[in-house]
């Protein structure tokens, strides 16, 4: 009897294992897959010219702010709050320069979304299917493998007055 119980039990674990395995395979290959398709839009992305204008407005605002990048989060949510409260210590000649940059920004990142439409939706779904990792290893893959898409312009230069 214990003899059929030990096969028994050797058995159902066998069967576990190998459940365990199938769905690691399954998951395995859907990750995969969609990561791959998923790179190939974020390549494409990076390399629009929509992106690297949203990118090039937000880092000449975030310049113009002189706050490091570890203090950036005093100008979330709004940004222009911030500065009219500190726009001596900006690089900014007024108010309503910074808010005319930020609204720029705003109008550019509208439209990258909307260029690159097809990357973020298939972001959000992959994140759904497989978890947000996909976007960090994303992210990570490209910087290694691509750095020259990562490489910001000068900031624009101030003007002499």
């Amino acid at each position: 009897m214990k003899l059929l119980q030990l096969i028994a039990l050797t058995l159902f674990m066998l069967s576990v294992n190998t459940t365990v395995a199938q769905e690691t395979t399954v998951k395995d290959s859907l990750y995969t897959a969609t990561y791959n398709e998923l790179k190939v839009l974020y390549l494409k992305r990076l390399d629009s010219e929509i992106y690297q204008e949203h990118m090039r407005l937000l880092r000449n605002f975030y310049h113009k702010t002189n706050l490091k990048s570890d203090k950036r989060s005093l100008l979330k949510p709004d940004p222009i709050v911030w500065i009219e409260e500190n726009l001596a210590q900006t690089d900014f000649f007024s108010v309503f320069e910074a808010q005319q940059e930020w609204d720029a920004f705003k109008m550019a990142e509208e439209k990258e979304f909307e260029e690159n439409k097809e990357y973020h939706r298939k972001l959000r779904i992959a994140i759904f299917k497989v978890g947000p990792e996909i976007l960090r290893d994303l992210m990570m893959d490209a910087i290694v493998n691509y750095p020259d898409r990562f490489n910001p312009p000068p900031p624009l230069e101030k003007a002499d007055n």
